[in-house]
């Protein structure tokens, strides 16, 4: 399951970093979900835990607008536009998380480029966070709900998953 994640900066410029894309594999999605019962079991030991963070770089941090193309860069199609405006169409309608289809992919201009990626687990969800590259812009993401990430584990569990669970 891939998903497209609304973003906030902490500046008025994103630097590339309106949405991040996460391919939440099932693999991936039950890692998660067992960080999430490591920040409950803390959570009881010590109520004053709010999150736990891990450097994991598995958010592509993206914006289908800002990221000027080069001179050898060809001009997207127009296919490849309205698809891009199909598939964000949840997000320009409220939405914080919007489910895209497998074969989304992002033109290589799109990826911004960023540093201190890490993941941000709660108790209920997990979100990302990154700083975009040379700067001081804090960015960080809507929360996948622990449903989402149930589903994505559910989703593929007769299909003897063996994905890759390393960052991207």
């Amino acid at each position: 399951m891939k998903l497209v994640l609304q973003c906030w900066s902490s500046h008025d410029d994103s630097c590339g970093c309106d949405y991040a894309l996460v391919d939440l594999t099932p693999a991936l999605a039950r890692m998660i979900l067992g960080r999430i019962e490591r920040v409950r079991h803390l959570k009881r030991e010590d109520p004053g835990v709010t999150d736990a963070r891990w450097w994991d770089p598995y958010a592509v941090y993206f914006s289908p607008w800002d990221n000027p193309l080069g001179p050898d860069d060809p001009e997207p199609d127009a296919e490849e536009t309205e698809r891009m405006e199909r598939s964000l169409a949840g997000l320009e309608n409220g939405s914080e998380v919007v489910e895209v289809p497998d074969d989304f992919t992002l033109g290589e201009r799109m990826a911004a480029r960023t540093e201190c990626d890490r993941m941000v687990v709660t108790d209920d969800g997990v979100s990302f966070s990154c700083i975009a590259k040379h700067t001081d812009v804090r960015i960080s993401t809507a929360t996948i709900p622990e449903d989402v990430l149930r589903r994505a584990v559910a989703g593929n569990a007769d299909a003897g998953d063996h994905a890759q669970t390393s960052p991207p």
